[in-house]
């Protein structure tokens, strides 16, 4: 007969204070593990496995919210019973609840179903007491660790994103990029570097608020016109880069031209006395298939966003398609 996943009446006598150093390493070890969590999902299946080793004779879901307030979802289960068709021990199951509670507010709950065997009814008041110990002590470790871990998101997402417009910073867009440069179907895929005309842009007011005012200005235009694929950032002083995948440079011209229209009916009054008219060049450099380094693609926009100003400004200008090497190449391949 296979080994039962259902702990025998002499382990669960032994339960409640006798491997306090077993139980401590687990706590230990999921607070470790949950401080080198990058996103919630991974928090959960943490929380789980460590549930599973606190008690591997018993069944469990751990339920989060999503939303507060909101419905409480599954976001893991676990099973002590094996699914190879090893005989168990004929267990009575009982439930025992933990609420995950953060600042006053129930996130989550926690549900261990206890599976006693039938051959120990003596020992059920002891063993609840002693899971209920365990339990909430996991749930205390388990409730500080996600807080933890929500401060380190917020954190991040506060440093990737610019305070003034909201937009995301540059190197928030860089990684973002650097992946959809490896999605061949993301192609072709075109930067749009978008630089506000003589900004600073200084009338009779403080050089600091019209400066200010002229980025959210831009930036309001810009994300009342980007698509849900695309990607934007605040690239510098009076500089945003816009990315879009997927559509051809006749299509992404024209949403060029759009956006600089939109930009230069806009005129703000900084000052009772002072008004504003916005300009912007725009330039943009498309790369058709995988293999062009990303700065390079950046030069390109920015040389098309030189060529746009020294023009004289207020106008899109179409620079270089690269990677047609790469694509020349890919297709001989073939």
């Amino acid at each position: 007969m296979g080994k039962s996943n259902v702990l025998r009446p002499e382990d669960y006598a032994s339960t409640g204070s006798g491997q306090p150093i077993r139980e401590q390493a687990i706590y230990a070890q999921m607070t470790a593990s949950l401080a080198q969590c990058t996103s919630v999902q991974q928090a959960y299946a943490v929380i789980a496995e460590s549930v599973q080793r606190l008690f591997p004779g018993d069944d469990g879901t751990l339920y989060m919210r999503q939303t507060i307030p909101g419905p409480l979802e599954p976001v893991a289960r676990w099973s002590a019973f094996p699914d190879d068709g090893t005989l168990v021990l004929p267990t009575t199951p009982f439930s025992l609840c933990m609420p995950l509670i953060v600042q006053q507010q129930a996130y989550g709950m926690l549900h261990v179903r206890i599976n006693v065997p039938m051959s120990a009814p003596l020992l059920l008041d002891p063993l609840l007491e002693a899971r209920r110990r365990l339990c909430a002590t996991l749930v205390e470790y388990a409730v500080e660790g996600l807080a933890h871990l929500q401060r380190r998101l917020s954190s991040y997402d506060e440093s990737m994103h610019d305070p003034v417009t909201g937009l995301a910073r540059p190197q928030a867009l860089t990684r973002l990029l650097g992946i959809k440069l490896f999605e061949p179907s993301a192609y072709p895929i075109s930067l749009v570097l978008i630089g506000v005309d003589g900004y600073p842009v200084v009338a009779e007011a403080d050089e600091a608020t019209t400066s200010a005012q002229v980025t959210q200005a831009v930036s309001r235009s810009l994300t009342a016109r980007v698509h849900p694929d695309d990607l934007v950032c605040h690239y510098g002083d009076g500089l945003f880069l816009l990315v879009i995948s997927g559509e051809d440079r006749t299509d992404v011209t024209e949403r060029a031209e759009a956006i600089r229209r939109a930009i230069a009916s806009r005129i703000l009054c900084p000052s009772a006395t002072a008004t504003v008219k916005l300009t912007v060049s725009v330039g943009i450099a498309t790369i058709i298939a995988p293999g062009t380094r990303l700065d390079e693609a950046l030069s390109a926009a920015e040389l098309a966003l030189y060529c746009a100003r020294h023009a004289g400004g207020n106008q899109v200008v179409v620079g270089e398609e690269l990677g047609h090497e790469v694509d020349a190449y890919m297709r001989m391949m073939r």
